[in-house]
């Protein structure tokens, strides 16, 4: 079921909603993409038994409104806040892709208690980006063209991607306003190491041995240091973790659900 809610600006974020169950997760996606990537996962990787999962479209993006502005860490945020109060979930455990690894930080940095738990998946450090700006010049010339931009995409993988699932992460890339993909590069240069580094929520990591970006030595220098209490998994892959291997990522979140639920993965007090 896709929705939308109109956040305290005015902009209209979509949403998908999978399941009814009282546990809520909130996905979100990582550069370019929409909530419709996380379909194929949730519908055909997690048991949706006693979960509702939510998956949302940055404003920019998908079948969110287009906008110029509000490419900050706060501001996301509060558009992600809102989906989330849309739904009437008081507590939700959040699993952010690439970049949103690391912008959904900052909600358990706004409201702790309302995050359960966090799953960080082939995530950036919470510092400011040491990636030269020009390195994102070809993405941005190449995302309105999806034959152009899957090379591109295809380079930060080890594992074949069903090429359906290539076709709509490529076509949902050529959908997102110029705005959203530079303004998202953007908080890429933002540092949030300060309001996150003393933020405690239960966190699971999963990076790919593969991964240009984030490899083994990137998440051990510059993610686990400060994210207190981290548990990670490298996976015999490349960036696109969710796509490589989703049978094996979605053991992982589930495992991780399962550690929540039985107390042996401790969420902040309330």
């Amino acid at each position: 079921m896709t929705m939308t809610v109109t956040t305290d600006d005015g902009m209209a974020i979509e949403y998908q909603i999978y399941g009814r169950g009282p546990l809520t997760l909130l996905f979100l996606h990582g550069w370019g993409n929409a909530a419709s990537a996380w379909d194929d996962f949730i519908t055909r990787r997690l048991n949706l038994s006693g979960l509702r999962c939510i998956a949302a479209s940055y404003r920019g993006h998908g079948g969110s409104s287009g906008c110029g502005s509000g490419y900050t860490h706060e501001r996301f945020a509060r558009d992600m806040f809102a989906v989330v109060d849309a739904v009437g979930a008081k507590r939700f455990v959040m699993v952010g892709f690439s970049m949103a690894a690391k912008f959904g930080r900052y909600m358990a940095y706004q409201e702790p208690r309302r995050v359960l738990g966090q799953v960080l998946i082939a995530p950036p450090g919470p510092e400011k980006f040491n990636m030269p700006r020009e390195a994102f010049l070809p993405w941005l010339a190449a995302a309105p063209y999806p034959e152009r931009f899957r090379p591109i995409l295809v380079s930060f993988t080890k594992m074949p991607i069903r090429e359906d699932l290539l076709d709509l992460y490529c076509r949902n890339v050529s959908l997102a306003s110029r705005a959203g993909l530079e303004g998202t590069i953007d908080m890429f240069y933002e540092s949030i190491e300060n309001e996150v580094k003393n933020t405690v929520v239960p966190t699971l990591i999963i990076a790919g041995e593969g991964d240009p970006l984030f490899h083994r030595e990137y998440i051990k220098k510059n993610v686990l240091p400060i994210t207190p209490g981290a548990r990670v998994v490298f996976l015999p892959c490349g960036h696109e973790i969710p796509f490589e291997m989703p049978n094996e990522t979605g053991s992982l979140v589930e495992a991780f659900l399962a550690g929540l639920h039985c107390g042996t993965i401790v969420p902040p007090a309330e």
